[in-house]
């Protein structure tokens, strides 16, 4: 009889965490730069086994991707650009879907950052040896283009996130 007590006090206690997506690990990094969780976590409807694969390299300012994998599917995707001239966010707000981001003629331009349903597009001056300016691109991969349900925690994470991977460049 004790050891039953035992057993159904230990498994209540394991219970609750079962299935509680807030109880999965995020990152405190994503893709080299510091990031609160709780900005990260709204966006990823999968969390199992989270890893990354970049061919980003911020010393050497080498433009490229930079995937966030659950399992093996992207979840969130970075697209990290340096180059001379700094892109145009309100031609790109009259175009639909720049850099694979649906509806930002729809999205909010502000400050060099325009959000779309699935992501947003950031830029800035950053001088380096590739380049002026460095514009930054997220989409996040498990959001259907006709989903408007998570531009607010898009906006929020991009505000965080893009002033903080800046801070990584080494911009003068």
């Amino acid at each position: 009889m004790r050891a039953s007590v035992v057993l159904v006090v230990a498994l209540s206690t394991l219970a609750p965490s079962c299935g509680n997506s807030s109880d999965v690990e995020v990152p405190q990094a994503i893709c080299g730069t510091r990031i609160d969780p709780d900005l990260t976590r709204p966006l990823l409807t999968s969390k199992d086994d989270l890893r990354e694969s970049s061919r980003v390299d911020r010393a050497e300012a080498t433009s490229g991707p930079c995937t966030v994998l659950s399992k093996d599917d992207p979840v969130l995707e970075f697209h990290f650009y340096w180059a001379d001239d700094a892109p145009d966010l309100e031609r790109l707000a009259r175009n639909n879907e720049p850099l694979g981001v649906t509806e930002v003629r729809n999205g909010t331009v502000v400050k060099g950052m325009l959000i779309g349903d699935n992501g947003a597009i950031a830029t800035s001056p950053c001088r380096t040896q590739a380049g002026k300016h460095f514009t930054l691109a997220l989409q996040v991969s498990e959001l259907r283009a006709d989903d408007r349900s998570r531009r607010t925690e898009i906006e929020d994470f991009m505000r965080s996130y893009f002033p903080a991977t800046l801070k990584t460049m080494h911009c003068s």
